[in-house]
């Protein structure tokens, strides 16, 4: 995947490292809301523009930066600004603007990944993991729609398995309570000619990344439960880091084989949830 990235042109070298930075932080949530055609949380909306538009936050934008394809221009000369670097200290903020500046990057990195078709076609199958906790007793599904994150490392798909990633309309952390939840790892065969882009191109962490371009459904082949050691201390919801009891997690391991439908994702209006299209008095900050 090294050599295709370096034998793109230098512009798309550089839309690409651009579009995986932003989709790395934050855009991954936008982008999917738009491509699964799902409702993104009015509270939670607002609570990412707040902490998103001053200085401080506008600096973890542009840095940390990670690659291991000793990519150059995933640097702070490539990447100086953060998309919303126009709200800087400015007050107050209409939630109309941030939501105009998400389509208007959503628009750029679907530009990127699909329109431009800057994804790396494989040419030999690989095995990937992905980690995912749900509600007990909720329903699995096993279709990949939008932009699907996969590892090649089973030990980020279980610390994924393992760790709540989200929030209640307040923007408040749900805290983590393992009867409530059921934790998977699909160790997932993609065959050749599946469409992937290495995240890794441009990134905030090390995760062996790959976002999956094709969509399509896993054909399950065998299903076992495993367990893990207990490691992974989780924050409540006063910012207290709570250390997990001593012992093993179990989780269900679905091995399973991609099956694409050679479709890709498309994009729409980006929707969201009890907010009317026209909003000219809903401030962020005042």
């Amino acid at each position: 995947m090294k050599k295709w990235f370096r034998k793109l042109q230098p512009t798309d070298q550089i839309e690409l490292t651009i579009a995986c930075r932003w989709y790395s932080y934050h855009f991954d949530t936008y982008i999917n809301s738009i491509y699964r055609k799902k409702m993104y949380p009015r509270m939670k909306l607002i609570r990412h523009a707040s902490l998103l538009h001053d200085e401080e936050n506008h600096l973890f934008w542009i840095g940390p930066l990670y690659t291991t394809f000793k990519n150059k221009l995933c640097d702070t000369e490539t990447i100086n600004e953060s998309p919303f670097a126009k709200f800087i200290n400015k007050v107050p903020i209409l939630l109309s603007e941030y939501i105009r500046e998400i389509e208007r990057w959503t628009i750029y990195i679907d530009r990127v990944f699909i329109k431009s078709h800057l994804y790396y076609t494989l040419k030999s199958p690989i095995i990937v993991y992905r980690g995912l906790i749900i509600p007990k007793d909720s329903e699995l599904s096993l279709y990949m729609t939008g932009i699907t994150s996969v590892s090649t490392d089973i030990g980020n798909a279980r610390q994924f398995a393992f760790t709540l990633y989200q929030n209640d309309d307040n923007g408040d952390p749900i805290p983590y309570f393992e009867s409530e939840y059921d934790s998977y790892v699909i160790e997932l065969e993609l065959p050749i000619n599946t469409l992937v882009i290495p995240m890794n191109i441009c990134t905030i962490q090390e995760e062996n990344e790959l976002i999956l371009i094709s969509q399509g459904i896993c054909l399950q082949t065998s299903i076992t439960t495993e367990k893990v050691t207990n490691w992974n201390p989780y924050f409540n919801l006063d910012g207290d880091l709570i250390n997990r009891s001593e012992g093993m997690l179990s989780y269900t391991k679905i091995n399973a084989t991609f099956i694409p439908d050679d479709s890709l994702p498309e994009y729409t209006k980006f929707n969201v949830s009890n907010i009317m299209d026209n909003v000219i008095d809903d401030y962020i900050t005042l």
